[in-house]
């Protein structure tokens, strides 16, 4: 960006901010990072008599076009059918954002009247597909009936990756909602679509499921009620009050059809949760984070770390070794484990029997999983560490320290590859690697196009790295052929 526009940036930043002080409304305040200055900014001009509220369409016309645009789009309620003469006008925008914005803010301004309703249907048959999905979720979110808007919406579920022809389960609704809570992961999808495909017969029971005390209940059924896409004051006043659930997933599930819900209350609702997600985060980080000048014990760090409100089974130290140094830094490595949890490794730095901590990661249990391994190299100590990710790509990030002085010293690791490759040949899977004492070594398969995912034909590089500094360096490399 350059000068001028950060400039620029700085002077609407630094303007908004004395406006909120001074509790004068801002257009520009809509689009704010900052949730409470745009709640703020809402209230203030909801206050405003109707005349002026008036003068500030072209303005929120113009927001319209800004990155964050659909943080504007409760604005328009505020203004009213003032607005929707600006917003009809949009309707033809070459722009596919502008035209779905606009027809989601037209549908925001209640009563929406049949003129209104009859544009919204226009927008159906719009030649870009994000613009026919909002105008659809629009007209069945205000109670409209419409076949060709619930048909663009079906087609969405498969998009999705929910199948329309799922196995059904055994037993009842009842039956399918106690599935979701099961061990077993084919089980509980299985109960998931089922309960999805059931459609408008299954909401009371998912509704109802929203209260369950069991995590994997509530979560499983927020998704597949949202996953439905059926709109109605009941499903909005549940996920609503979902918003407050203590699971983060039953939150994300509420999140997912409230942003497609197009009324005042889901905006409003939206807005708050954000505000509360930011308080939420950092009561969270100040809880989870250790004091690394706080010292542990050797048992209380090897303590399983209790279920949360997304968990219903604990974290518990699986793997675990001990590493010195030359210079005598001595680390105590840990990875705790847990059923349908993300792994979570602790770094600790040992000191008179005492353990201190030097960094944490997690992986997100979305299919990773993390390792680590110590290496000598040279003469000095390393450690690796690895996330892991399921799948025959063997895709992995890794990160790579030198153990030194009490501590754990970043040693870059290389990008890219260390040949060219010809205009269709490509590396499809993740590099093979060796870290182990004074051996690195790596290697990886070159795919032709059309190459079976098995069976790269292009080639096999095998190779050394060397550790330069605090750098990692492809040392030698040698590429032979493969045939089919």
């Amino acid at each position: 960006m350059n000068k001028p526009a950060v400039a620029a940036r700085a002077g609407i930043a630094l303007f908004c901010a004395a406006c909120a002080l001074q509790g004068q409304f801002s257009p520009q305040q809509l689009v704010s990072a900052d949730p409470s200055l745009r709640q703020s900014a809402l209230r203030q001009l909801a206050a405003l008599p109707e005349q002026e509220r008036s003068r500030y369409v072209p303005d929120l016309v113009g927001l319209l076009h800004d990155r964050q645009a659909y943080r504007a789009l409760p604005a328009f309620a505020a203004i009213g059918p003032a607005a929707t003469p600006a917003l009809v006008g949009l309707l033809d925008d070459p722009t596919p954002a502008i035209r779905g914005f606009a027809g989601s803010a037209l549908a925001n301004i209640r009563p929406v009247g049949p003129e209104n309703v009859g544009r919204l249907r226009r927008l159906l048959k719009d030649e870009d597909t994000w613009v026919r999905r909002r105008a659809a979720e629009s007209l069945l979110s205000i109670g409209v009936s419409d076949e060709e808007a619930q048909s663009i919406i079906r087609d969405m579920w498969q998009d999705s990756g929910i199948p329309k022809t799922a196995r059904r389960p055994a037993g009842n609704f009842s039956d399918w909602i106690q599935l979701l809570s099961s061990d077993d992961i084919s089980v509980s999808a299985t109960a998931g679509y089922a309960l999805t495909n059931a459609g408008p017969s299954a909401v009371p029971n998912l509704i109802d499921a929203l209260k369950s005390p069991n995590p994997d209940i509530r979560a499983g059924a927020a998704n597949a009620l949202w996953s439905m896409h059926i709109y109605g004051a009941d499903i909005e006043a549940a996920f609503i009050q979902a918003l407050a659930d203590p699971s983060a997933r039953v939150r994300e599930s509420a999140r997912n059809f409230l942003n497609f819900d197009v009324t005042k209350a889901a905006m409003d609702a939206l807005l708050q949760d954000e505000i509360a997600e930011v308080e939420r985060k950092k009561e969270a980080e100040l809880l989870a984070r250790l004091d690394p000048a706080q010292p542990r014990s050797r048992t209380d760090i090897l303590a399983a770390i209790p279920s949360d409100p997304d968990h219903k089974y604990p974290l518990e130290a699986r793997d675990q070794f001990e590493l010195s140094a030359p210079d005598g830094t001595r680390l105590f490595i840990v990875i705790h484990k847990g059923k349908g949890r993300g792994d979570l490794l602790r770094i600790w730095n040992i000191r008179s029997g005492e353990y201190f901590l030097l960094r944490e990661q997690k992986a997100d249990g979305s299919g990773s999983h993390l390792s680590a391994n110590g290496f000598r190299y040279q003469g000095k100590l390393y450690l690796h560490t690895m996330e892991l990710w399921d799948g025959t790509g063997a895709e992995h990030t890794d990160d790579l320290f030198r153990i030194e002085s009490g501590a754990l010293h970043i040693i870059a690791t290389p990008q890219g590859l260390p040949l060219t490759l010809a205009s269709k040949e490509g590396v499809w899977k993740g590099l093979g690697q060796i870290f182990k004492d004074d051996e690195l070594e790596f290697e990886f398969g070159i795919y032709n196009e059309g190459d079976a995912n098995c069976c790269p034909t292009a080639g096999l590089v095998t190779g050394t790295y060397d550790i330069v500094g605090d750098e990692l360096k492809y040392a030698t490399w040698n590429r032979s052929e493969t045939r089919p």
